[in-house]
């Protein structure tokens, strides 16, 4: 009789996780380069480090932890499950330790591991791995689809303007559509194969929309925010989320209803702004990186987070309107949050700072709170409102700075300079909703004080 890995496991089902909380896809294969291996090791453990440190809780496929890049990461850090900070998800009626059905070995010989070493790996995480969130398949990929259709089909979307904008003579949204209504979802593969069978310009927009439908979808089966890749190979970031979530959702909502949800992004984004050195990131180990992320599982700070959550799902689902919401206790109960955090990370990272400022080149990782929420929303007549669901490296550009041309100080202020760009935004929407004139001022201290947040920490920094 088969025995069935999850027997004996602690099981973290979904419904349970509160607090922060992030699903990550940084040890998917085509992160990996197999020019620089070294490299993109680094680049995956630091992603995981900062979103451990910020988040709390990351929970990752399991299958990851099989892709060469898993691999490599957990030989490179055998301590990567040295806590509770990193949640393997697995696959009811399904769940094994088996390399993925797209590899061979030679996949794994071309990053330096052979069958023993691939075998040793598989007996060393059955031994490490003892917590693990189980997730039913049920209608996972019909809604995907269904998601997709929805996205491409309607004329004002992003994905089908773009795709009507495509001079080739072939009617893409057709195609695809038709495609995706006869396609077999019950396996990632069948939609990769055709997405890479469409030609560069569709392909590589097809591919950033799905997969931001397809995290879209995904995070709701495990309870997570959406967050976007750190590395610099992945093509899922802020932008894609801004893709998917204005061509379905955000076009049901009402401009009130748009506005809400920018604002709850922007509120739960203000708690963990901090950043950090990527210098400092590799110094730490992923022993002190869980050991770190224990304070956003403090009780305390869960309750508190989730109010806000809850808030950002009424408004998500139009069941709260702007009159209703108090937006100044949102706001208070963010800097309450970011403030302990930020006093616990300054005491547990001071060790490690002291060398920081004589890295003249150092790059800053920062992982933003993002429930598809902070999307890039255009509300008629009010202009548009900036994602600051980004990486350092994107928000100093949005600045008008590149993040790694500058010091960590740069990085800072130019982090800072996006973030004042974020809050004029948002105030010029308030000036045009159609509101009460004491929501609005209500609304206009809670944003100013939001933002106090990230400038109080530049100034202590």
């Amino acid at each position: 009789m088969a025995v069935n890995f999850l027997d004996g496991r602690k099981l973290i089902s979904a419904g349970t996780l509160v607090g922060p909380r992030v699903y990550s896809t940084d040890l998917l294969s085509r992160h990996l380069s197999y020019e620089d291996v070294p490299g993109s090791v680094r680049q995956a453990a630091r992603a995981l480090k900062i979103k451990i440190i910020t988040k709390g809780t990351v929970v990752l496929n399991s299958t990851h932890f099989m892709d060469p890049l898993g691999v490599k990461l957990c030989i490179s850090h055998p301590d990567i499950l040295a806590g509770e900070g990193i949640l393997p998800a697995f696959r009811v009626g399904d769940a094994a330790l088996k390399v993925p059905p797209a590899l061979t070995i030679p996949h794994y010989e071309a990053v330096g591991v052979g069958e023993n070493l691939l075998a040793d790996h598989m007996g060393w995480l059955d031994g490490q791995i003892g917590r693990v969130m189980p997730w039913e398949l049920a209608d996972v990929g019909d809604r995907l689809r269904q998601r997709l259709i929805a996205g491409i089909s309607s004329d004002g979307s992003a994905i089908a303007k773009y795709l009507d904008g495509v001079s080739n003579q072939i009617q893409w949204r057709q195609e695809i559509v038709s495609a995706l209504s006869d396609m077999d979802m019950s396996r990632d593969r069948h939609l990769h194969d055709y997405i890479a069978g469409l030609p560069s310009g569709v392909r590589e927009k097809v591919e950033s929309y799905v997969q931001a439908s397809y995290h879209a979808v995904g995070t709701t089966v495990v309870n997570c925010e959406a967050g976007t890749d750190l590395s610099p190979m992945s093509r899922f970031k802020a932008e894609s989320v801004v893709l998917a979530n204005r061509d379905v959702q955000l076009g049901e909502l009402s401009d009130e209803g748009i506005f809400l949800k920018v604002f709850m992004g922007y509120a739960l984004n203000q708690i963990q702004s901090c950043l950090v050195p990527a210098q400092i990131v590799d110094q730490i180990t992923f022993t002190e990186a869980h050991r770190l992320s224990a304070t956003l599982r403090h009780q305390g700070f869960q309750e508190k987070y989730e109010r806000i959550v809850e808030g950002a799902i009424r408004a998500a689902s139009g069941t709260a309107s702007v009159e209703e919401i108090d937006f100044e206790e949102i706001a208070a109960i963010s800097a309450n949050i970011a403030e302990a955090f930020q006093l616990y990370l300054d005491e547990e990272l001071s060790t490690y700072r002291t060398a920081e400022f004589d890295l003249t080149k150092s790059e800053a990782l920062q992982t933003a709170a993002d429930l598809g929420l902070d999307a890039l929303a255009a509300i008629p007549g009010a202009g548009t409102i900036v994602s600051a669901g980004k990486t350092a490296v994107n928000s100093a550009k949005v600045a008008g700075l590149s993040a790694r041309a500058f010091d960590f100080r740069d990085n800072e202020r130019a982090f800072a300079a996006a973030k004042d760009r974020k809050k004029e935004d948002i105030a010029t929407v308030i000036g045009k909703l159609h509101i009460s004139d004491g929501k609005r001022s209500q609304l206009l201290d809670a944003v100013a004080a939001l933002a106090d947040i990230y400038a109080i920490r530049a100034r202590r920094a």
